[in-house]
């Protein structure tokens, strides 16, 4: 029980997990979320995050069999 819920509350700090909603017919959908990027970035990772989005916009897919 201990782990499990340091397990959620790490989740909650993160945003990050599965979540279960159920329906009024008692039907469930399950909801995985990845977590939340990170809101400011220092000077390094945005030149390399910069990059790397300027590199996928030289990218061309050719679909051609």
């Amino acid at each position: 029980m201990i782990r499990q819920e340091a397990a959620a509350q790490a989740n909650r700090q993160t945003n990050a997990g599965i979540k279960e909603i159920k329906d009024q017919d008692g039907n469930t959908t399950v909801i995985y979320s990845p977590g939340s990027r990170p809101r400011e970035l220092d000077e390094a990772e945005q030149k390399k995050l910069d990059k790397a989005w300027e590199m996928l916009q030289r990218v061309i897919i050719d679909g051609r069999k």
